[in-house]
């Protein structure tokens, strides 16, 4: 897929540098969507505490409370990639919702939306062109006729709260170098009330989600969503 040059600068800044000050400078609270390993957030924290206490709401895309990994059995990518990093965020005490596998492999983007948004304008276009390549490997890797919108969900959770039903859950983080090593263990004995404790995604209305993507990709595309809105 070819993409035009973006017009925009590269921010020399360090991401971590970037993101403290944006956090300190907010006059309103920032919510941060982490929809890769979990590195940056750690590093935040140990070297910015000020400013990561100033983030009003940490949607994470990543780990599994029931659903066993996709990069090992055990493991969900995002998290094996850095589990330290991983076990410091979950035990942070921020308010953090958790998007698992849980509740984006149920949430398929189907051919069928995928038309929607392709004809809708040069920005439809070229976002069906990035999804179309993943459908043969959803087909072949987890059985389904179309595209789990694993990072795409958590943006949708974060721009739109409640999106996902969660429950407050106690998680751990495996960082031992055995065959466990990523795996996110979630107490679902009962709900926490730990001041650690994270809120779990367990439930979705996929179809809710899957259309909110779809109708917003394709006003996008078609010019109707670039000001305005969320």
């Amino acid at each position: 897929v070819v993409l035009p040059a973006s017009p925009a600068a590269v921010d020399p800044r360090p991401a971590v540098v970037a993101l403290a000050e944006l956090l300190l400078t907010s006059e309103e609270p920032v919510t941060v969507a982490a929809i890769g390993p979990l590195t940056n957030i750690a590093l935040l924290l140990a070297v910015y505490p000020d400013a990561a206490a100033r983030i009003g709401r940490l949607v994470v895309m990543g780990g599994s409370a029931a659903r066993g990994g996709n990069v090992t059995g055990a493991a969900e990518f995002n998290v094996w990639a850095d589990p330290e990093a991983a076990a410091v965020v979950f035990s942070s005490g921020l308010r953090t919702v958790m998007v698992g596998l849980d509740v984006t492999l149920p949430t398929v983007l189907t051919a069928e939306g995928i038309a929607r948004f392709a004809t809708a304008g040069p920005v439809g276009a070229q976002a069906a062109a990035v999804v179309a390549q993943y459908v043969d490997h959803a087909r072949t890797a987890y059985g389904i006729d179309g595209v789990a919108v694993h990072d795409a969900l958590a943006l949708t959770e974060a721009i739109v709260p409640g999106t996902l039903r969660t429950v407050r859950r106690d998680v751990v983080v495996d960082t031992g170098h055995g065959a466990g090593r990523g795996q996110t263990l979630v107490d679902r004995r009962a709900p926490s009330d730990a001041v650690t404790a994270v809120e779990v995604a367990e439930g979705v209305d996929s179809e809710a989600a899957v259309e909110f993507l779809v109708s917003r990709l394709a006003a996008f595309g078609s010019g109707a969503g670039t000001s305005g809105g969320r």
